[in-house]
């Protein structure tokens, strides 16, 4: 999925879920079968939101959802079962999101959320539930910022930094952690955009970058990194404008459209992709604000 290729993916997984739902009827009490099933109906799930067919991606969400829920109450001590009916929230706030269902989104990130932290506390040494507890938060502030919820958007933000800093503290070079870090930094850029201080949110926003740009240069064939660096290229482009650098706002936003037009080529069914790109030539094709007066 890293590389594209949704249709091919897409054709494969659904092949794999039919074999998956006919052992699962075979057995219902055979809970490897179930969760096997699960995981099927939330890998198909996951390129179907991702190529735009919300309403069967929220379908197949909601099974992967029920069919974990009866896992867990077979047996509540389960951590993984746990852990997947977060997963299987994460991926129903995703598709609300993307179908700017904001109350939908925020309710189903709010669950993850408390179901990681759960885990978190009942496991304070368990990396993964705080990593998986600040990505929840970072979630969360972005639709609380969409709905124009500044403050409470501050304070995901900030949670999930702190998070994974600590967490960084222990292991500077994870990976998923730094790009966790990033994700919480270019929310705090938007959130001080919004708040009207662009030089703190310019700030926020060339930390969040800075990450991007390393791993995108390191596998140039991953798109996920590279979706990322092209989206923090264009919030970085919004705290240049506000600052009232607009040829270095142009700039970021070309970076960003000639960033999503090479992921559209790669895939061009990608729903988010498609949308970002859209508003990246938005932004392109404005005119340039007035000069101040002298």
């Amino acid at each position: 999925r890293a590389q594209g290729d949704s249709a091919g993916a897409l054709d494969a997984l659904r092949r794999t879920l039919e074999v998956r739902e006919r052992l699962a009827a075979l057995d219902p009490s055979n809970t490897a079968w179930q969760r096997n099933l699960s995981t099927g109906q939330m890998a198909v799930a996951d390129v179907l939101r991702s190529r735009g067919e919300w309403d069967e991606a929220r379908r197949l969400y909601d099974q992967a959802l029920a069919a974990r829920g009866r896992l867990a109450v077979d047996d509540p001590n389960n951590t993984a079962n746990q852990a997947g009916i977060a997963a299987a929230h994460v991926g129903l706030g995703e598709t609300c999101r993307l179908q700017q269902d904001w109350n939908g989104a925020l309710d189903h990130y709010r669950r993850a959320f408390e179901i990681r932290r759960g885990l978190a506390e009942r496991d304070p040494s368990n990396a993964g539930w705080q990593e998986g507890s600040a990505a929840a938060k970072n979630r969360i502030g972005m639709i609380l910022l969409a709905r124009g919820d500044v403050a409470r958007a501050r304070g995901a933000f900030e949670d999930a930094r702190v998070t994974m800093e600590a967490l960084l503290a222990r292991n500077p070079d994870n990976t998923l952690w730094q790009t966790h870090r990033a994700a919480a930094q270019q929310g705090l850029g938007a959130v001080l955009v919004a708040e009207g201080r662009p030089t703190d949110a310019l700030q926020a926003y060339e930390t969040a970058c800075a990450t991007r740009e390393r791993f995108a240069a390191q596998d140039p064939d991953n798109t996920v990194w590279l979706f990322e660096r092209a989206r923090c290229l264009l919030g970085r482009s919004a705290a240049r404008a506000a600052a009232g650098d607009s040829p270095a706002a142009a700039t970021d936003r070309r970076d960003a459209l000639a960033g999503f037009e090479d992921l559209m080529a790669r895939d061009p069914s990608n729903a988010e992709w498609r949308m970002l790109r859209d508003e990246a030539r938005a932004y392109l094709a404005a005119p340039a604000p007035a000069p101040p007066e002298p």
